[in-house]
Order: C-alpha cells, then sequence, then structure tokens
C-alpha cells in the first residue's frame, strides 16, 4: 500500500482539532479515523466539537455515523466501514485495541 501523506500528518489533524485532553487510547482511535477520513475538524465537526465540549458519550458516538458509501447516488451503510467505525468507537470508549480483520 502506498501512503501519499507522513505518519504525523493524522496525529496533527487530531491535534488541531481536539483541543481537550484524551488518554492515550482516546488519541489513538482519533488517529485512526483521521487516517481513514482525513481531516477530522472538516470531515467530523460535530464529533470535534461534543469531544472539545468534554461530551464524551455523544462525541465518539458520531464516529459510527462515519460509515456510508454512496451507491447510485444513495448513501448507503458499508459492513466494512461499519466495522471499522465500531473498532474505533470501542478504543475511544473502552481502550480495547482490536486489529482483527
Amino acid at each position: 500500500m502506498f501512503i501519499e501523506k507522513p505518519a504525523g500528518t493524522w496525529s496533527a489533524y487530531v491535534k488541531k482539532a481536539i483541543k481537550v485532553s484524551l488518554y492515550q487510547y482516546e488519541f489513538d482511535a482519533l488517529v485512526s479515523l483521521a487516517f481513514n477520513i482525513g481531516n477530522i475538524a472538516s470531515k467530523a465537526p460535530n464529533l470535534c466539537k461534543f469531544i472539545n465540549d468534554c461530551n464524551y458519550i455523544d462525541g465518539p458516538k458520531e464516529m459510527l455515523d462515519i460509515n456510508k458509501i454512496t451507491l447510485n447516488g444513495k448513501k448507503i451503510p458499508d459492513r466494512g466501514l461499519t466495522k471499522r467505525r465500531n473498532s474505533e468507537y470501542q478504543l475511544f470508549m473502552k481502550g480495547v485495541y482490536n486489529a482483527q480483520h
């Protein structure tokens, strides 16, 4: 796999978007999300707002909605993206590192 951006890009997205302290596993979950969707500030603004407001329940739930692809002009949930977002959600909420594929 060819990665076009340096690894620090994704952590920089998180550091720029999130202004509150995070546990390492919360930070890791957001970096994983940023790796997959890009700049979380622009792609997941509600998630960032909730977390910056210290709403650690609703913020991570926003991850679960970032699971859709466009098929025939319609947004539909994708099984692979749903699984990935659930893994990131579990990591953020419980510190569970699960890389099963």
